[in-house]
């Protein structure tokens, strides 16, 4: 005989899922709009109306709490949480689990390796674009050292490179990353990368433009994608990284 379709018998229980949140302004939209559909689907089959998604901001520096007051006002079944700094996991899910009315279920940012992997490629486009700014400036002074004051290809990239330097810290520091760390300690650690950068720059392009006589627009473009690849490496991962994150 033919089986008959599975049916589910409603259990009208509240449901508080909690999502501990620290830094989490790139993928909290996404995260609240996916959930916000499994809530509708089971509250329509299994659970009460008034089970909530619940938001505990840990702290963070990034204006996930903004997110979460918006998201609030706009949607019933998401609530929030803010403490008052930086308490760690486990007492942000201690925090919730006191604030929760239903039966509880923990999700976990801090770990998520798709949050982190979102989280990364929303970071290096904004990288990119300010990396694209700071190259401008950097191929302008080029341009200027060779064909204005006749100097030589390697060293006027060099200077580019040390000015383009600047708007690229400023604009990482306030846009790609928007630390609240110091700028003494992220400053310090920007430049040592771009220390490192800078010799590659410079040997890159002595490399190229003297020992390959390759065109030098040609050796600042490659010179410039591996660079690239460099400065996003050290400033995601320890320039501007959250030692909580």
């Amino acid at each position: 005989m033919p089986r008959s379709p599975t049916t589910f018998q409603r259990i009208d229980f509240g449901l508080d899922v909690v999502v501990p949140c620290f830094n989490e302004r790139d993928v909290l939209p996404e995260t609240a709009k996916r959930l916000s559909v499994l809530f509708h689907e089971l509250i329509a089959q299994r659970i009460a109306w008034n089970s909530r998604v619940l938001f505990v901001d840990d702290g963070g520096s990034d204006n996930t709490w903004g997110l979460i007051e918006a998201l609030t006002r706009t949607n019933a079944r998401i609530g929030g949480v803010k403490l008052s700094g930086y308490r760690g996991h486990q007492n942000a899910l201690l925090t919730a689990l006191f604030s929760a009315e239903g039966n509880v279920v923990a999700l976990d940012f801090y770990r998520g390796y798709s949050c982190m992997k979102n989280s990364v490629q929303h970071q290096f486009s904004r990288f990119a674009l300010v990396g694209a700014m700071g190259t401008a400036v950097q191929y302008a002074v080029l341009w200027v050292g060779v064909n204005i004051f006749a100097g030589t290809a390697p060293a006027s990239s060099a200077a580019g490179y040390l000015l383009g330097s600047v708007v690229n810290y400023l604009l990482n520091y306030l846009f790609t990353f928007a630390s609240g760390k110091s700028h003494i300690e992220t400053a310090t650690k920007y430049y040592a990368i771009l220390s490192v950068g800078f010799c590659l720059n410079a040997g890159l392009m002595e490399l190229f433009v003297r020992s390959i006589n390759m065109n030098y627009w040609l050796a600042q473009v490659i010179t410039t994608g591996l660079g690239l690849i460099w400065n996003f490496a050290g400033s995601r991962w320890w320039v501007f990284r959250d030692v909580h994150a």
